[in-house]
């Protein structure tokens, strides 16, 4: 099982809060609802998150990535959408802000890899 699918499978906002909670483990998927495993699921992600992913992945372990992982990949991600634009490297470093400001470097090493979406 891959990490990939589980944001598809329960959505954004749920995936995010598996990954604030469980980020850097491997998570058993219970096979059925009424484990403890589930109860502590449906706890932190919510019932209807919880069912989909116990029909996705029951009975199996998956890696969660920590949060910080998955922002870091997003944000990724917004560069290289930015710069398939046309906005500059300048521009991009100059405006792109979340917790912190990119620099030009920062900017253009990004850019230098490839694009993992």
């Amino acid at each position: 099982m891959t990490t990939h699918g589980i944001e598809e499978v329960i959505g954004r906002e749920s995936f995010e809060t598996l990954c604030r909670h469980y980020g850097g483990l491997d998570l058993h998927i219970p096979q059925t609802m009424d484990t403890q495993t589930a109860h502590y699921l449906v706890a932190t992600i919510g019932k209807s998150a919880t069912e989909a992913l116990v029909v996705w992945g029951a009975s199996s372990r998956v890696y969660v990535p920590r949060l910080a992982a998955i922002e870091r990949s997003r944000r990724r991600e917004d560069i290289h959408r930015l710069r398939d634009t046309g906005m500059s490297v300048a521009r991009i470093a100059r405006s792109y802000r979340f917790q912190a400001r990119y620099t030009e470097r920062q900017v253009m090493q990004i850019l230098s890899t490839a694009k993992t979406c």
